[in-house]
C-alpha cells in the first residue's frame, strides 16, 4: 500500500509540473491512464465478500488490470473552453488517439474511432 501511495503521489507531482508548463505555453493537454490496479490491489473472494487470502493469511495480490473506467481529461490552458470533450459511450483508446491527432491538426486514420472533441 505504501509503495502504491508513493507512486500515485509522484504521478500527481509530475502531472502538476507538466500542467504548469502547459499553462505557461498556453497549450492543451490530454490526461488519461491505463487500467492499472492501484484502485484494486488485492483479489476479492466472492464467497466471503472479503479480500482473498493465501494459506499464510496474507492477501492475494491482484496482478491483472481492473475493469474500472479510465477517465480522460482535457486541460485547455488558453481558457474559456476553446476546445472541449464530448462524451461517447464506450469510448476507447482509438478515440483518444483520434482526439490527439485532431488536436495536433491531423486527420486520424480511417480505421480509428471518432475524435472526442466537440464540433
Amino acid at each position: 500500500m505504501r509503495a502504491a501511495r508513493i507512486a500515485v503521489e509522484i504521478v500527481d507531482q509530475q502531472l502538476g509540473r507538466l500542467l504548469h508548463a502547459i499553462k505557461k505555453a498556453q497549450a492543451v493537454a490530454l490526461i488519461t491512464a491505463d487500467h492499472g490496479n492501484a484502485d484494486e490491489m488485492f483479489m476479492w473472494d466472492k464467497k466471503t465478500k472479503d479480500f482473498a487470502k493465501k494459506e499464510d493469511g496474507s492477501f492475494v495480490p491482484k496482478t491483472s488490470h481492473t475493469l474500472s473506467p479510465v477517465p480522460l481529461f482535457l486541460y485547455d490552458a488558453r481558457g474559456k473552453a476553446q476546445v472541449a470533450l464530448r462524451p461517447i459511450e464506450d469510448a476507447g483508446l482509438s478515440n483518444v488517439a483520434a482526439t490527439a491527432f485532431e488536436l495536433l491538426g491531423f486527420e486520424a486514420p480511417e480505421d480509428y474511432r471518432h475524435s472526442l472533441l466537440k464540433a
